[in-house]
């Protein structure tokens, strides 16, 4: 059985329409796979956006045409956080259009004093 666990960390107005936000990102190394539009992070890899910073082991970030972050796919000791709402998990996957985080394995998430 697998569990996921969907968290809306930042809002969008219009999803279909949004545009991608900025992002920062850092890792202790960077590759960058070209004909795929893909970076590849590792090592404390972190990325922010707005006030919600995830980090992992790594991540593997799908560019745009335009080199716009699309997605990035978070693998190894995933952890989230946006204000008071936290998520942890083995894996997950953020949309930079959507705003929206999905954690896999193991997932867990608090909200102040709620947890799930």
């Amino acid at each position: 059985m697998i569990v996921l666990l969907a968290l809306k960390l930042l809002s969008a107005v219009d999803l279909s329409a949004a545009p991608a936000k900025s992002v920062r990102l850092s890792a202790d190394t960077l590759d960058v796979v070209g004909p795929k539009r893909q970076a590849i992070y590792r090592g404390h890899a972190k990325a922010a956006r707005d006030s919600t910073t995830i980090a992992a082991d790594q991540f593997v970030v799908q560019l745009s045409a335009d080199q716009q972050i699309e997605t990035i796919d978070a693998t190894g000791n995933v952890t989230a956080i946006d204000g008071t709402r936290s998520a942890w998990g083995d894996a997950a996957t953020y949309d930079n259009r959507t705003g929206i985080l999905i954690v896999t394995g193991n997932p867990r998430a608090q909200e102040g004093l709620r947890q799930v």
